[in-house]
């Protein structure tokens, strides 16, 4: 087991602090499992509320582990669209204020752009007016059983995004040529630097963009990884930012990248443009 996890740990590759929790139990006829979870920490929490008053002000409130250029907060609520609302940074601090104005569930997220670009540091959850579940519950994402009969990879993620923007009553997205073999590229780079990110070695999307020749007037991505397709696209669904991406009315083509690694695990990269 100690072998085991000694190569897990050697696979990563961190920006942050690296964290990790450990457990073991025993099965009635004998057998030990060993479950271990790591994380790459890029910035700390400070206490906040998991249940609030409908219509509650919340203040959010963390410290950055790595340098950062800028943050920015985005809600998720119980209905409609995230939502980004104002935040700072100063220094390390990072600091925003907000009313959870509807009862249900909302997932708070915070975005920093650091060296490989924008990326989630932190989320949280908050119930407002309602107790938190007492155990937890896998949520599934819109569009998953569009991937049923899909022709490799690809086609199955493409499915899937239309199928949740259809369940939003937004029109398909059309496949780009060009976008998907920049997205095939950086999922590429990712496997390689063994990091999901924006910027890992070429460039964030724009600079990307730029070099192909590309013109689009807005231009945005989503990257993920995860050990199945169905997998990645409940990721990306469960992050406000992203999903806002995927259902950004302003976009209309797509490229789609979904590359396996020698253990089988999938790199996704969604390029959208405008």
């Amino acid at each position: 087991v100690g072998a085991r996890l000694d190569g897990w740990i050697a696979g990563w590759t961190t920006l942050g602090v690296r964290r990790c929790g450990v457990a073991q139990a025993k099965k009635p006829d004998g057998t030990v499992i060993v479950a271990a979870v790591g994380v790459d920490a890029l910035a700390d929490l400070s206490p906040l509320p998991t249940t609030a008053r409908v219509g509650q002000w919340v203040t959010l409130e963390g410290t950055m582990r790595v340098p950062a250029s800028a943050v920015k907060v985005v809600l998720l609520g119980p209905r409609g669209a995230p939502k980004t609302v104002l935040s700072s940074l100063s220094g390390a601090r990072l600091r925003s204020s907000f009313a959870v104005d509807q009862p249900g569930s909302w997932l708070v997220q915070v975005l920093a752009t650091v060296s490989t670009g924008p990326r989630p540091v932190l989320e949280a959850m908050i119930f407002a007016g309602s107790a938190p579940p007492g155990r937890y519950v896998r949520a599934t994402a819109p569009g998953e059983e569009a991937a049923k009969g899909a022709q490799g990879d690809e086609d199955a993620m493409l499915r899937m995004m239309n199928a949740a923007r259809a369940s939003e009553h937004l029109p398909a997205l059309a496949r780009d040529a060009a976008l998907t073999a920049l997205a095939r590229a950086h999922s590429e780079e990712m496997i390689k630097a063994k990091m999901v990110g924006h910027d890992v070695g070429s460039g964030d999307p724009a600079v990307r963009l730029q070099a192909a020749g590309y013109r689009a007037t807005i231009a945005g991505e989503n990257v993920a990884s995860s050990t199945t397709t169905e997998g990645a696209h409940r990721a990306i669904w469960a992050s406000p930012s992203h999903r806002g991406n995927l259902l950004d009315r302003r976009y209309g083509k797509t490229g789609v990248a979904v590359v396996r690694d020698p253990s089988g695990r999938v790199w996704v990269t969604q390029l959208f443009a405008g």
